[in-house]
């Protein structure tokens, strides 16, 4: 499709390259809000299209197309934050992630209850360290994670013992 653009610049065309410049704020035939749209669904973690350059044909900008492209943001916006929150909480577990993280987060591998107990993975909320963000900042430069993983939308979950 093609992207409706204001009426002066009707008889522009808006192809490949120019849709990215667009994006990357070199030009502004977008509406502010249309570009922080198309930044969200053209995130560099989940898509490679713009290595198709010039060659590449722009989203519909329709208002049905856009308001469709909003919705499915707000939700890949709220399983971020369904992820963040069971992160942090006391029932994450890195030996099983949970249904919000990859599949590939789970260990296949299956202790039995006792061993898994003792295992020492449950995560515990430390309030009392967060007047010390200075120094935990220093320890974690020299620390390496005892779990690290990325989502496919860039995010990076990291556990340090």
């Amino acid at each position: 499709g093609c992207l409706e653009t204001p009426p002066e610049l009707q008889h522009l065309a808006f192809q490949g390259a120019a849709f990215w410049a667009d994006l990357d704020g070199s030009t502004s035939v977008l509406s502010a809000d249309d570009r922080k749209l198309f930044r969200e669904v053209f995130n560099g973690n989940l898509c490679d299209r713009q290595s198709e350059g010039s060659l590449f044909v722009p989203p519909a900008t329709n208002p049905q197309h856009i308001q469709r492209l909003h919705a499915l943001v707000k939700a890949e916006a709220e399983v971020r934050e369904q992820r963040r929150a069971h992160f942090f909480s006391e029932k994450f577990s890195v030996e099983d992630a949970g249904p919000l993280f990859p599949s590939s987060w789970t260990s296949t591998v299956e202790l039995d209850a006792q061993q898994a107990q003792c295992s020492g993975d449950a995560l515990q909320r430390r309030p009392d360290l967060l007047a010390e963000t200075e120094m935990l900042q220093d320890a974690i430069r020299g620390a390496t994670p005892a779990f690290q993983r990325r989502t496919e939308d860039g995010v990076e979950f990291l556990v340090y013992r």
